[in-house]
């Protein structure tokens, strides 16, 4: 007999008799490593937590373990799992594999059912005691959040997907004792391997959450295909916003509600009345403050904000638009990002008149996005020039609408003293004349602070009156305006 023959591969079981006489290489190791973990936890208190039973390999492996562990620590096991395979894989879990809903409901031949009268069946044929086990069915957002546990030993999660993965580390790491161990499965280290991995949702999820616990810091996504955004960042702070009375009341809005979010999600009342989440339409020439206004929302309230590429997003092909607009919004969820939606109206558009296949398309992506934008639940800022072509059925379900006109001459005196500072000692009545003579936008003074900034630099002088003249200049000569007054 071949010395290697116990490691043998063999198929998987047809019966639950024979189930638990399967020797071969992988369940050998299956009990080594948890002889280890045993060994890990034998001086600490606390549970043993299996989110993932399966074939109930590890779960037989576990029980039969804790009888020679039994007078070193006594523990309850708790074994979950949907036992109806998995739940809808989300985008975190496009891979070459492709996991579909409801896989591992029953063996890769079909002929045996991952019931739980066929663990109790498994369970019954072998030896180990399950006196102190609770084997609990349902996916593991609710399961995870209902148990009933208060200190956990060991957390194993076998859970292969993204949310599987990420919903049991949020709900139980928590009551992780110390020196307390989680186990996770499907995790790969060597990034030369990413490429061809199973389940790279298990993998996302576990670096989101070690990000977080570790660090402080929450997951920050890379500009992607599946999510074709990028981080707004600014320098300024909530001081240095200059925007009209009007303007600054609805953007204080916007900040009271992320400051009372939870207390509207926790009010029961409040929840029958109003809508998920919080949407809000920036309009106003280019310049006037719009994208630095969602900046500074995010920073003031410790929120990441993300620039959504439009240009990435629509589709002159069929179902391409909703799918990526459904990736942006599936990863985006629960993650308590503002999404920002620049140039919105190529988005959000008015619905036509349907006089071809074409029309009846557009029509269906705006009625996608729609309902899309209505359940989500954290912030969306949309920005626009062009505030009269938002489809109608958008604007009833914006709960504000910020108008960012060119500033005043008032607001514009503040504008170039604060741009200034540092910079030039310019005059005051200097100040007030610029203010008073040249009607440009904010985004159009930084332009203006640049090149004079340039030009001084080029001829090896000071910034002056003369070269911010000269910058005004090119500004509005750009928007096909007259310098002279």
């Amino acid at each position: 007999m071949n010395k290697h023959s116990i490691f043998a591969q063999v198929q998987h079981p047809q019966d639950v008799n024979d189930f638990y006489h399967i020797y071969n290489k992988s369940n050998i190791l299956n009990v080594i490593y948890w002889n280890e973990y045993f060994k890990m936890v034998q001086n600490i208190e606390g549970a043993i937590v299996e989110c993932g039973i399966g074939r109930g390999r590890s779960l037989i492996t576990i029980l039969a373990l804790q009888e020679f562990y039994k007078e070193v620590a006594k523990r309850h096991i708790f074994a979950l799992d949907s036992f109806e395979g998995f739940p809808e894989p989300s985008i975190e879990d496009e891979s070459s594999r492709n996991p579909k809903k409801g896989e591992w409901s029953s063996s890769p031949n079909n002929q045996f059912d991952y019931s739980i009268n066929n663990l109790n069946k498994i369970l019954k044929k072998t030896d180990v005691s399950s006196s102190e086990l609770t084997i609990l069915k349902g996916f593991f957002d609710k399961s995870t959040n209902d148990l009933d546990v208060t200190e956990i030993a060991i957390l194993h999660l076998d859970g292969d997907l993204y949310d599987s993965v990420k919903q049991p580390l949020i709900n139980l790491s928590d009551k992780i004792v110390i020196n307390g161990i989680i186990v996770i499965d499907d995790y790969i280290l060597n990034d030369n391997n990413q490429n061809n991995e199973g389940f790279p949702g298990a993998r996302s999820a576990v670096e989101e959450f070690l990000l977080h616990n570790t660090s402080g810091k929450s997951f920050t996504p890379s500009y992607n295909s599946n999510f074709p955004a990028s981080r707004l960042k600014t320098s300024l702070e909530w001081e240095d916003l200059v925007l009209e009375d009007n303007s600054f009341d609805e953007i204080n809005m916007i900040d009271t509600w992320l400051n009372n979010q939870s207390t509207f999600e926790e009010n029961s009342v409040m929840n029958k009345k109003i809508n998920k989440g919080y949407k809000a339409l920036f309009y106003g020439p280019p310049g006037t403050g719009k994208t630095l206004s969602a900046s500074l929302i995010g920073k003031k309230n410790n929120l990441d904000v993300y620039r959504i590429d439009i240009s990435q997003v629509v589709s002159k092909y069929i179902g391409e638009t909703e799918k990526n607009l459904g990736n942006i919004f599936d990863i985006a969820e629960n993650k308590n990002w503002i999404l920002f939606f620049d140039e919105a109206e190529s988005l959000f558009s008015k619905r036509t008149t349907v006089s071809d296949s074409k029309d009846k398309f557009a029509n269906q992506e705006t009625a996608y996005l729609l309902q899309r934008v209505e359940s989500y639940n954290g912030l969306i800022l949309m920005a626009t020039n062009l505030k009269p072509n938002i489809d109608l059925a958008f604007s009833r379900r914006i709960q504000s609408m910020v108008n960012f006109p060119i500033p005043s001459i008032k607001q514009r005196e503040i504008l170039w003293k604060n741009a200034l500072i540092g910079l030039v000692d310019l005059d005051e009545k200097d100040i007030k004349e610029i203010s008073q003579n040249y009607e440009i936008a904010g985004g159009s003074i930084k332009n203006v602070i640049q090149y004079a900034w340039l030009k001084s630099m080029h001829k090896n002088s000071k910034i002056s009156l003369n070269e911010i003249l000269m910058g005004i200049r090119r500004e509005l000569n750009k928007d096909g305006k007259s310098f002279e007054k």
